[in-house]
């Protein structure tokens, strides 16, 4: 309980967001049920080898989430500096470039602000979610396929996929 403490102290103090992501698969019957939030993603492969993504990522580079945390309020971009742009200020940076213009590179992830992190939908987060106007939200989104089209069900986050 001592170290969870110190944890949670030195957490607070550096500003840490312990925001995770999670991808789950039920097979019941003739389904396979799955669930997710994040960027963790679910594969799954037929019998002839097709492979076929059954989740889309909740990070902020996915044009609808990025719609969504706007709708909600909050801001896009590489850095709070972009996310926070007036629309001027953004079409000049198509000519002059997002590292001129807003400090940054433009293959930097997109992050939501307030907050600065990548992700759109995740578990956790609190301080995140407990500031005014935070468009991250713990809502997950499901999905399933007949029990017949999965030869094999492959179940990752992100950091696997971004190698592979």
């Amino acid at each position: 309980a001592e170290d969870a403490t110190l944890v949670a102290a030195a957490a607070a103090k550096a500003g840490w967001v312990d925001a995770t992501t999670a991808v789950v698969a039920v097979a019941t019957g003739d389904v396979v049920a799955v669930g997710w939030i994040g960027d963790s993603r679910a594969v799954v492969v037929d019998g002839r080898g097709a492979a076929r993504t059954l989740t889309r990522d909740h990070n902020a580079s996915n044009p609808a989430e990025a719609a969504r945390v706007r709708a909600a309020g909050g801001s896009v971009g590489r850095n709070e500096r972009e996310a926070k742009a007036s629309k001027t200020r953004k079409a000049a940076s198509k000519i002059a470039g997002a590292t001129l213009t807003f400090r940054t590179h433009r293959r930097n992830p997109m992050r939501v602000y307030p907050g600065g992190i990548t992700l759109t939908r995740a578990l956790g987060g609190l301080p995140l979610k407990r500031a005014a106007g935070c468009p991250v939200t713990a809502d997950a989104e499901s999905d399933a396929v007949p029990v017949a089209d999965v030869a094999t069900l492959i179940l990752a986050c992100d950091g696997v996929w971004d190698v592979f």
